[in-house]
């Protein structure tokens, strides 16, 4: 189990995102960033080669990278 910093006052600061149904149809959603310092949204289907590729945009405050959802996801089986 693992252990946070944060303390109810903070996680009650942290608003609630739309649902995940709600985003799917948006093609963008909004991330939680636990240190509430930066605002972090996430881009897809951006053009049909970059849905074809599985490719996204990941963007924290004023930058933006392009990744690959298949390495996203394997680098995530170790967190």
């Amino acid at each position: 189990m693992r252990y946070s910093s944060l303390t109810a006052k903070d996680m009650n600061s942290i608003q609630e995102q739309d649902s995940a149904k709600e985003q799917a149809k948006q093609t963008r959603g909004s991330l939680r960033d636990f240190s509430n310092q930066h605002k972090v949204e996430m881009f897809w289907d951006l053009n049909e080669e970059c849905k074809r590729d599985t490719i996204f945009k990941f963007k924290i405050d004023d930058y933006e990278v392009l990744l690959d959802w298949e390495q996203v996801a394997r680098l995530g089986r170790w967190i």
